[in-house]
C-alpha cells in the first residue's frame, strides 16, 4: 500500500512539473513575440523622419503660437523637438512637458497678463496700506539688493517676480535639475549672454529659470544669473531658432514666425519697437538662413500688435490669427502627415508629465486660501490668473512679495483730470536697519495739491509698528456751494503724527496723536456765503483718533465681490486737554460699500458713508468742516466724500452728512465698464432733521471706464439737484 501510494505521489508530481513547465514556456514565448512587436515598432520610429516644431519671439504676439499649434494638432503631425525663444520658449517649455493645447489657450486667455507681468502682488493677499499703494502707483520697483528672482542685483525695471511663480506652480514637481531630452516632446530654448553676446542654449537644468532668461527683454526685465552667465531675452542673438533644432537632429521643421510688416512712419512712433527692430538686425543673417532652413514655414501676420499687447480682445486676435496663418499652410502639413504615414482621422496622443499642475473648473469658481501667519480666509477669483489650482501660488506670492518689498522699494505714480489736469507721485521706501526693523519712508507730490512728507517706522516681529512722520502740503483749492464757486484759495498745510498701527491682509487698526497747522493764503471771493470766514487766516489743532479698516474687495476701483468697511473717531483739542476754552469735541466718520456679482459681468454696489461733527458750543475751524463732492474720496481734503452729481469740491456748515446709494457696473468685454452711481444725501444740523425735505438732495453719475494698465482711463457724467448743473468729469490713471 506504501509503495502504491508513492506511486501515485510521483506521478501526480511529474504530471504538475510538465504543466509548470509548459506555462513558463509559454510565458517566454508571450514576451519574446512583445519585445519582437516593440522592436518592430521602434524600428518603425527610427525610420521616421525627426519633426521639430520652431516657435519665434515676439512678446504678446507669441499668443499667435497657441493657435497655429491646435492646427498642427489637427493634423495629426506628431512633434519630436521643440525650440523656443522668449514667448515662444514659454508655449514650447509648457508644451514639451505635457500641457495640451486646450489648456494653454485656457491659461492664456484666462491669466491677467499685465498685472502678472507688471509684478503687481496680489490684491486679495496683500496687507492693507499695500493694497492701496498697488492701486495708487503705476510703477513699484523693489530696492532690495538681493533681488531673490533674478539673483543679479538688478538691470531691469522689472523683477518678474509673478512670472517666476505661475512658472513655478506650472511646472511643480519637476526636478530643479532636468535633462530636457527626457521630456515627453525634447525641448531647448534660447537666452543671450549680456555680457559676451553670445547665444545660450537650455538643454538642461531647471525648466522655469530657462524660460524666465529666454523672455528677459533687456532694461525692462532684471537679467537672470545662471551660474557665471548673466543672461537676458534670447530675441537678441536667435528669435527663430532653427539651427538649434538641426543640432538637435531635426529632419523637417515646422516653423511658426511672427511677422509684422512695418513702415519708417510706422517704426518712427514706437520707441520699444525701435529697440526690438535695431537689436534684431544683430542676429538678420542667421534670421535669413533659418528662415531659407525652414520645411513648412508659417508666418504669422502681427501688424497692429505689439510685444505688450496683452488685452483680452489681443489675445483672443493674436489666437486667431495664429489659426489662420497655420490654416493657410494646411495643405503642406497634410502632406507631411502623409509623408511620415500618419493616420490623420487619429488626432496626436500626449504624454503628460506628473509635474503637470492643471485644474480644470468653472470659471465662476473662487478659491478659499488660507493663510497660516493670521489663519484668514481671502476669496480669490480663478480668473484672475487663470483656471489653475494656484492655491499654493497665492501663499507663496503673499509671502513673497513681503520679502521682495519689505527691504525697499521705489513707487511711481502718475494721473490726468480736468480739474486738476497733471499730478505725479514718487515715494521711496527703505530699510535702514534691518536687525532692528526700522523703516524710513520718503513721498512727493507734485500738482496742483503740492505734497511732500517723511516718516520713519519701528517694525515688531508681528508686523505692528510705531510710526512718526511730518507731512506739508500746498492745496490750491476751489470751494464751491450748491454748484457756485464762492472762493478759491491756497492752503498750506503741515501735520505731524504719531502712531500705533496693526494691519493684516483684510483688517487693519490704527491709533494715535496728529498736530496740524493750515495757513490759508491768497483767498478770493466769488460770492458771499457765510461758510467761509473772510478773516481766515490760520488755524492749529491736535487731534487724538482711532481708526479700524476691513477691506476684502478683489479691486478697489472694479469690485466684483467683497466688502470695504472704514469705522474712525477723533477728538479735537487746541492744547491736548480742552478746545479754546471749551470741551475737547469729537468727530465721526464711517463709510461701507460692498458689492454682489449675479454673473461675471454684472456687480450691484450698494454703498453708505457718514461724518458727523459734534462741537457743541465751539466753533469748528475750517480745515474741519464737511466736505464733499469732487473726483474721489479724499484727494483735496481728508475728510471729502465722494457724491454722485457733484463734480466740484462742495463746502458746508453742516454737522453731518450722510450718504447712501449703489452703483450698477456692467463689465464690456475684457477691461470696459459702463457704471451708473445714485446717491441719496442728507445735510443737516440735528438727527431729528436728517429727512427733512430742506436737508435732502440727490444726485447720479453715468460713466464709461477702461481698466488700463496705468489705472483706469473714466469719462463720467454727473447731474444733481443741489448744483442743479450737468459736469463732465475725465480722469486718467490712478487717484492720488
Amino acid at each position: 500500500m506504501a509503495f502504491e501510494r508513492f506511486l501515485l505521489y510521483l506521478r501526480t508530481y511529474i504530471i504538475n512539473m510538465i504543466r509548470l513547465f509548459y506555462t513558463i514556456l509559454a510565458f517566454c514565448v508571450a514576451i519574446f513575440a512583445a519585445n519582437a512587436q516593440n522592436n518592430s515598432n521602434v524600428n518603425k520610429d527610427k525610420k521616421r523622419p525627426t519633426v521639430a516644431l520652431v516657435l519665434a519671439g515676439g512678446g504678446a504676439k507669441g499668443m499667435a503660437h497657441l493657435g497655429a499649434i491646435k492646427v498642427i494638432e489637427s493634423c495629426g503631425i506628431p512633434i519630436d523637438i521643440i525650440v523656443g525663444t522668449s514667448m515662444g520658449s514659454i508655449v514650447g517649455g509648457l508644451y514639451s512637458i505635457g500641457y495640451t493645447s486646450d489648456e494653454l489657450l485656457e491659461i492664456a486667455r484666462e491669466t491677467d497678463w499685465l498685472n502678472l507681468i507688471l509684478d503687481k502682488p496680489d490684491f486679495g493677499s496683500e496687507l492693507l496700506t499695500a493694497k492701496k499703494n498697488n492701486e495708487n502707483f503705476l510703477l513699484r520697483v523693489s530696492l532690495d539688493r538681493s533681488r531673490v528672482l533674478s539673483s543679479t542685483g538688478g538691470g531691469g525695471i522689472i523683477d518678474g517676480r509673478n512670472i517666476s511663480l505661475l512658472f513655478n506652480h506650472l511646472t511643480d514637481g519637476l526636478p530643479d535639475n532636468s535633462d530636457f531630452s527626457k521630456f515627453p516632446i525634447r525641448f531647448a530654448c534660447v537666452a543671450t549672454n549680456a555680457v559676451t553676446g553670445e547665444k545660450h542654449v537650455f538643454h538642461e537644468g531647471n525648466l522655469v529659470t530657462a524660460m524666465r532668461s529666454s523672455m528677459a527683454i533687456p532694461s525692462v526685465f532684471t537679467p537672470v544669473k545662471v551660474d557665471d552667465a548673466t543672461l537676458v531675452d534670447g530675441f537678441v542673438v536667435d528669435n527663430y531658432p532653427v539651427d538649434v533644432a538641426r543640432d538637435m537632429g531635426a529632419d523637417i521643421i515646422i516653423g511658426v514666425d511672427l511677422v509684422t510688416p512695418m513702415t519708417e512712419d510706422q517704426l518712427a512712433n514706437s520707441a520699444f519697437d525701435i529697440m526690438m527692430r535695431m537689436l534684431d538686425f544683430n542676429s538678420m543673417e542667421l534670421y535669413k538662413a533659418n528662415k531659407e532652413d525652414t520645411d513648412i514655414y508659417i508666418p504669422v501676420n502681427t501688424e497692429g500688435y505689439t510685444a505688450a499687447s496683452f488685452s483680452a480682445a489681443a489675445i483672443d486676435s493674436l489666437i486667431e490669427r495664429g489659426k489662420e496663418a497655420a490654416v493657410a499652410n494646411i495643405d503642406s502639413l497634410y502632406r507631411l502627415a502623409e509623408h511620415l504615414g500618419i493616420d490623420q482621422s487619429a488626432g496626436v496622443s500626449r504624454t503628460r508629465m506628473s509635474c503637470v499642475n492643471y485644474c480644470t473648473s468653472n470659471a465662476d469658481v473662487h478659491k478659499e486660501i488660507y493663510d497660516e501667519a493670521d489663519e484668514d480666509v481671502s476669496i480669490i477669483k480663478t480668473d484672475s490668473l487663470g483656471m489653475i489650482d494656484f492655491t499654493e501660488t497665492l501663499k507663496s506670492s503673499y509671502h513673497f512679495a513681503k520679502h521682495v518689498f519689505q527691504h525697499g522699494a521705489l513707487s511711481l505714480g502718475c494721473r490726468f483730470d480736468n480739474q486738476e489736469y497733471a499730478a505725479m507721485q514718487l515715494s521711496i521706501d527703505a530699510r535702514l536697519l534691518r536687525r532692528s526693523m526700522i523703516d524710513l519712508n520718503i513721498y512727493g507730490r507734485l500738482g496742483a495739491r503740492m505734497v511732500g512728507g517723511i516718516s520713519i517706522a519701528h517694525i515688531f516681529k508681528n508686523e505692528s509698528k510705531i510710526e512718526s512722520g511730518y507731512s506739508f502740503a500746498k492745496k490750491d483749492m476751489s470751494c464751491y456751494f450748491k454748484g457756485f464757486r464762492i472762493a478759491d484759495l491756497s492752503d498750506y498745510h503741515q501735520r505731524f503724527i504719531m502712531r500705533y498701527k496693526k494691519e493684516y491682509n483684510k483688517v487693519g487698526y490704527s491709533l494715535g496723536l496728529r498736530y496740524d497747522v493750515d495757513r490759508y493764503r491768497n483767498l478770493l471771493f466769488h460770492k458771499d456765503v457765510a461758510v467761509i470766514a473772510p478773516d481766515l487766516n490760520k488755524e492749529k489743532y491736535f487731534t487724538y483718533f482711532v481708526k479700524a479698516e476691513f477691506n476684502n474687495l478683489d479691486s478697489q476701483y472694479f469690485p466684483t465681490r467683497g466688502t470695504q468697511t472704514e469705522a474712525k473717531a477723533e477728538l479735537i483739542s487746541s492744547n491736548l486737554y480742552e478746545y479754546h476754552n471749551y470741551a475737547m469735541f469729537p468727530v465721526f466718520t464711517f463709510k461701507w460699500r460692498t458689492s454682489f456679482s449675479p454673473n461675471r459681468r454684472f456687480s450691484f454696489i450698494p454703498h453708505a458713508s457718514t461724518r458727523i461733527i459734534c462741537p457743541g458750543d465751539a466753533h469748528v475751524p475750517f480745515a474741519l468742516k464737511n466736505f464733499f463732492g469732487g473726483l474721489h474720496n479724499g484727494l483735496m481734503k481728508d475728510q471729502q466724500m465722494e457724491v454722485a452729481g457733484v463734480p466740484f469740491l462742495e463746502i458746508v456748515d453742516s454737522k453731518a452728512v450722510n450718504v447712501a446709494g449703489f452703483d450698477l457696473q456692467q463689465r464690456m468685454g475684457g477691461n470696459h465698464f459702463i457704471v451708473a452711481k445714485f446717491d441719496a444725501m442728507s445735510l443737516c444740523n440735528n438727527i431729528d432733521h436728517a429727512l427733512d425735505k430742506e436737508a435732502l438732495f440727490w444726485g447720479c453719475n453715468l460713466g464709461y471706464h477702461y481698466r488700463g494698465v496705468a489705472g483706469p482711463i473714466s469719462l463720467i457724467g454727473t447731474w444733481s439737484n443741489r448744483t442743479k448743473e450737468t459736469g463732465i468729469v475725465l480722469n486718467v490713471g490712478y487717484y492720488f
